[in-house]
């Protein structure tokens, strides 16, 4: 899979927003599943291969360094999380059964530590995602890398495929 640094440094930020929220507010509020999280990214993957018009081969090759890559942000994903659990479990505490406006006191209050430990998991992850782009890129026709630019370009400023997303 080709990534973006800033796609990466999006999924370290939108990961933590979420888990932080979905621990915050419980079950009820609908987050997906971790193995409904994977279909939509396996789904966007094909999308975006399909777009990118990438060959079996390449994907073998960039389906090799996404799995190489994966563990290492697994690891700085559950290093940083680690982190705000204790808090998010100390405000489930504080609101067992939250009525809407708790849970929106419970998101203010843990607002601070979860943009806190986002920035620092995105200091950790941009190198890394840095690497990953490039030897992602090395596999890529220019074409691709070309029409790559371009698409990421268009969804940074709402175009065709705009708007937020985590992983193409």
């Amino acid at each position: 899979m080709v990534f973006s640094t800033k796609r990466l440094m999006a999924v370290a930020a939108i990961t933590l927003a979420a888990a932080g929220a979905a621990q915050a507010q419980g079950p009820r509020m609908g987050m997906p599943t971790p193995q409904q999280m994977k279909q939509m990214r396996d789904q966007q993957k094909a999308q975006f291969y399909k777009e990118l018009g990438v060959t079996p081969a390449q994907r073998t090759k960039l389906d090799a360094i996404e799995n190489r890559y994966m563990p290492q942000f697994m690891r700085i994903q559950k290093k940083y999380m680690s982190q705000i659990q204790p808090r998010m479990a100390a405000v489930r505490k504080k609101y067992p059964n939250p009525t809407p406006q708790q849970q929106q006191q419970a998101m203010r209050e843990l607002q601070p530590i979860v943009m806190k430990v986002q920035q620092q998991a995105i200091a950790e992850v941009k190198p890394l995602a840095d690497k990953m782009e490039k030897e992602s890129m090395a596999v890529l026709t220019p074409a691709q890398r070309t029409k790559y630019k371009k698409i990421q370009a268009a969804r940074r400023s709402g175009g065709p495929g705009g708007g937020p997303g985590v992983r193409r």
